[in-house]
């Protein structure tokens, strides 16, 4: 048995230093979009049954999302201590990136099963244990490469082990580096570091004091249209652009988040334990972005910069190949002669129709200056820089004891977490002038339609474009803040206790959780815009609370109730079932709440139309959850399988939608609330043991999510322009057709909606692929030999839609309240524009990838070992599978004397698409000693 046991130990430890490894080279921080995270969730969950790690590594190169669900619908600790950001719920991946031995010691809890240090998510839980004594003793160095995001990656590892003194000591650190990435354009610059010291003093007490962090310079990428990726490839990255000859990328991320976890064990006796920790961790990310004033819009991807801009009407349809006219106004020559310049500078290595011509741009700046002296060289163009820092404390104890001859088990908790979220724009680069005024360049296009029916002074006209009203047509230089700058503060406490009942065959759980929520925005520049739309807001209802943007806005407060149980019976040690409830309330998440949090407090329950007296309405800001799951699994020495079935409901939730519009040239924030969906599905996991050396696993995930329910809408610009004639539009978001109902709005006036005449299928939850398979099968051989080979299927997978394509007045021509949108589209262009598109390529081919991996583990003299590891990802190089993307929010409309009409091209402003990359490796080796 020892034999067998140091054999499956030695698998099982090759193919989790690939997992991790391989998952650790995908590694990318989630930008302003937040898709690029999900890509990396599977760095938590390596460990597991065979499903769970199939999912989370196999699954993970086409954003594979767990049940669908959020990254605030998983939990993740560290020592004990929860990380998981309350602006907008999610766990900062970037903080350990690189640090694999430091974050290798995880406890993972599927679902909301109980465990010792929490309460438990209807995603999973996981407790990443960093205390020094929990490293294995001795000294670990590794060199790898790779040709993803970066190339080179350097880590060494040292840690004591319990000395005989009670103390343990650990340090590690790591480098990651890449000129350009497998992204055109795209740099790689990070570092990591740990230190780890833990002092037992005695059996029962001990002390672990640990920091960490991993400051990171990179370059960053984005999704991309099909015309460009059609001109170009998937691998065509529009941000960078040469400058003097040399590759400049205009969205440079900087991060860091330095942390610091202190806590403390205490064994009070056998049966009871007191686990406390203190962590605080300040989190600095920024992002640079071009921005301009009187200037054209320097993107390359700008839809006018691309060709089929010049073929008017026509618009590009990808499953025909090509574009197809809509009306006659075309110019078909230089549509020609823009696609010969985009494909030949494309294979030339860029030129100045692809990317970005910085040259130009430093131009545009000196040309101004000559031309206008008086402007003390004012800037055109110049590079901003968006700060969203964070600053955290949190505290979690938690206190367990045994009873009943550990047939009962007691878990009490309390948790509680302070946060700062600082939001601010600064000055980067003013590429080559030396000042910007900080107004709202576009917020005085229309100033004489925003003053229609106010009644307001010149003066109060005049400060619309301003962003700090207190200091009006500020200049600023380069390091100045600018633009905007507040803090949203949030305050969280919570207490939980569970019963864990354990009669050999037969297991049972119950808890019960309460939380008390509370945060407000404070602004630190009274920005005009919010003036303005004060005063049209109190001229509408005088009792509506004050628009705020500077000082502190109101404060928001939430209490959350939860329970949750369930019930496992084991039959004869080989057949387990078992089954599992959740129900609770959740707060609001900050970042989804305001309407325009860079403007003002104004949020979402300025809108709330179900507030009333009774209790149920006490929560109607919250979001509701109910989940339930059921599962039956077996267990023999060769063979294990588990297959599970869940559902989980989502009522009035609350999601945040933004995007540019050029016509405005402002940010538009669509915000929805009393957001209803559902996730249900079915889990299998199947694992066979052929024979001493192979194993043969099989893993399905199918999961059916989608809304089911037509929320509310909020729509606004941040630069005060009116939409649809309002300053903001509140209207219905039609995503389940087949289910409109009666709702009620903050003047209680009842609408009746009518079902549309062409009913169509809710829309579906855009997380990942919703139907995935894998076949794996594994070798393991007795000299210390690991290989798999894997196969994996996707489909079901949607493009993430544009709420405002689906809006009530859009689709049947009237909005929620009676009213007339000014822009009335056809049945044909209705149909266009609320499709929800599938991201499911028509070839079969391009819905699998195959994926290889090696290792090798040798053991030397003196309890030395050198491990090898090597995983080619997608061996065929299937480049046609689209992993994600998202609809562009702007409504193709056309102007003709200077009024905004319907346009005849509905495929004017085009989906934007991520793809899957192509072959790529992972090596990595390895010394311990």
């Amino acid at each position: 048995m020892g034999e067998v046991f140091l054999k499956d130990d030695a698998a099982s430890m090759l193919e989790n230093e690939i997992m991790l490894s391989s998952m650790e080279a995908d590694f990318e921080i989630d930008d302003e979009d937040g898709m690029s995270a999900q890509t990396v969730s599977g760095l938590l969950y390596s460990k597991g049954d065979v499903f769970s790690r199939t999912a989370s590594y196999s699954f993970s190169p086409a954003r594979y999302r767990l049940r669908g669900y959020g990254q605030a619908d998983e939990s993740t600790y560290i020592n004990g201590v929860n990380f998981n950001d309350q602006e907008r719920g999610r766990f900062n991946y970037s903080s350990l990136g690189g640090l694999n031995d430091a974050s290798r010691n995880k406890e993972i809890v599927n679902n909301f099963a109980p465990n010792d240090y929490s309460f438990g998510n209807i995603g999973n839980t996981t407790n990443i244990d960093m205390r020094a004594s929990k490293f294995a003793e001795g000294t670990k160095v590794g060199l790898a490469g790779a040709n993803r995001a970066y190339w080179l990656r350097a880590m060494a590892t040292y840690a004591t082990g319990i000395m005989d003194n009670g103390w343990a000591l650990a340090v590690s650190g790591a480098y990651r580096w890449s000129y350009e990435g497998i992204q055109e354009g795209t740099f790689y610059n990070s570092g990591g570091y740990y230190l780890g010291a833990e002092k037992i003093f005695n059996p029962h007490h001990s002390l672990s004091i640990v920091t960490y962090g991993s400051p990171t310079e990179r370059a960053g990428s984005s999704a991309i249209t099909q015309e460009t990726a059609d001109l170009t490839s998937i691998y065509y990255n529009p941000y960078w652009g040469f400058q003097d000859g040399k590759k400049r990328n205009s969205r440079i991320v900087h991060s860091f988040d330095p942390t610091l976890i202190v806590s403390h064990e205490w064994k009070i006796s056998e049966t009871q334990n007191l686990n406390t920790g203190l962590a605080g961790h300040y989190s600095m990310y920024s992002n640079s972005a071009l921005t301009f004033y009187n200037a054209l819009d320097p993107r390359p991807d700008y839809y006018r910069n691309l060709p089929s801009y010049q073929l008017g009407g026509w618009h590009y349809d990808a499953s025909a190949g090509g574009f197809y006219p809509s009306q006659s106004e075309t110019n078909v020559e230089l549509y020609n002669s823009m696609t010969n310049m985009w494909k030949t500078g494309y294979k030339a290595g860029g030129n100045s129709a692809t990317q970005i011509d910085w040259d130009a741009l430093y131009q545009a700046n000196y040309a101004n200056n000559l031309n206008n002296p008086n402007e003390l060289k004012m800037a055109k163009y110049m590079v901003e820089r968006r700060h969203n820092n964070l600053a955290e404390a949190a505290l979690n104890s938690v206190y367990d004891q045994m009873f009943m001859g550990e047939k009962l088990k007691m878990v009490v908790g309390l948790e509680a977490k302070y946060t700062q979220g600082k939001h601010y724009k600064t000055v980067d680069d003013l590429l080559g002038a030396t000042q910007w005024v900080d107004i709202d360049p576009f917020a005085d296009r229309d100033i004489a339609d925003l003053s229609e029916n106010v009644g307001l002074t010149q003066a109060q006209i005049n400060a619309v474009r301003q962003n700090d009203v207190d200091n009006p047509n500020r200049i600023v230089t380069e390091g100045d803040v600018f633009g905007y700058n507040y803090d949203i503060n949030i305050a969280k406490a919570s207490v939980f206790a569970h019963n864990e009942w354990n009669f050999n065959k037969l297991k049972f759980f119950y808890g019960l959780k309460a939380s008390y929520t509370a945060f407000n925005r404070y602004g630190y520049m009274r920005n005009g815009r919010a003036e303005y739309l004060n005063i049209v807001v109190k001229q509408q209802n005088p009792d509506a609370a004050d628009v705020i943007s500077k000082g502190a806005g109101a404060l928001h407060q939430f209490v959350d109730p939860a329970a949750k149980a369930g019930i496992s019976y084991d039959f004869n040690g080989h057949h387990h079932i078992e089954a599992n409830v959740l129900g609770e309330t959740r707060a609001p998440l900050a970042n989804s709440f305001y309407v325009q949090q860079r403007v003002s407090d104004r949020s979402a329950d300025a809108y709330d139309y179900n507030r009333g007296n009774s209790l149920l309405n006490f929560f109607s800001m919250q979001e509701k959850v109910l989940s339930y799951d059921f599962s039956y699994i077996m267990r023999y020495p060769i063979f294990t399988m588990r297959i599970t079935g869940y559902r989980t409901h989502s009522l009035d939730g609350i999601e945040q939608n933004g995007y540019y519009n050029d016509e405005y040239r402002t940010f538009i924030n669509h915000v929805m609330y009393d957001v209803d969906k559902i996730y249900q599905g079915a889990e299998l996991g199947v694992s066979y043991k052929l024979n001493s050396s192979f194993t043969l696993s099989g893993v399905v995930a199918f999961n059916e999510a989608h809304y089911t329910n037509n929320p509310i809408g909020v729509e606004s610009a941040e630069n005060g322009m009116k939409i649809d004639g309002s300053q903001e539009v509140v209207d219905r978001i039609l995503l389940n057709p087949n289910n409109i109902k009666t709702s009620w709005f903050t003047n209680e006036a009842s609408y009746n909606l009518a079902k549309m005449s062409n009913e169509g299928n809710a829309v579906k939850i855009a997380n990942g692929p919703q139907l995935a398979a894998n076949l794996k099968l594994n070798f393991f051989h007795q000299k210390m030999w690991f290989a798999e080979v894997s196969i994996s299927y996707f489909d079901e997978s949607y493009l993430a839609i544009a709420p405002s394509r689906f809006a009530q007045g859009i689709m049947t021509g009237k909005k929620a309240d009676g009213t007339t949108p000014q822009l009335i589209y056809s049945e044909e262009q209705r149909a266009v524009l609320g499709q929800q598109e599938s991201l499911v390529s028509p070839n079969w081919y391009e819905r699998i990838m195959v994926d290889l991996s090696v290792g090798k583990l040798i053991y030397l003299k003196d309890r030395k070992s050198i491990n090898i590891n090597l995983s080619v990802n997608n061996v065929t190089n299937n480049t046609g599978m689209k992993t994600g993307g998202y609809q562009t929010g702007r409504i193709p409309t056309t102007t003709y004397q200077l009024t905004s009409q319907v346009s005849n091209n509905v495929n004017k402003y085009p989906a934007k698409y991520y793809y899957a990359w192509g072959v790529n490796f992972f090596l990595n080796i390895g010394f311990k000693f």
